[in-house]
């Protein structure tokens, strides 16, 4: 069961450094243009993300 996985962590899970983060993500993006895949950043135009009234809120 899931929930087995991380009792020793008091239900959650361990924390991941944002250095060990971004060089998995390296790690993931040279595998994914080994493998062809095209990647480009997401941008966002203007400063509003939500458009929805739920999401404003």
């Amino acid at each position: 069961m899931a929930w087995t996985r991380y009792s020793n962590y008091g239900g959650f899970r361990p924390h991941v450094s944002v250095a060990v983060r971004r060089a998995n993500a390296a790690k993931h993006a040279q595998k994914l243009a080994k493998g062809g895949t095209k990647l480009s950043p997401v941008v966002i135009a203007g400063t509003k993300i939500a458009t929805s009234f739920w999401g404003k809120a």
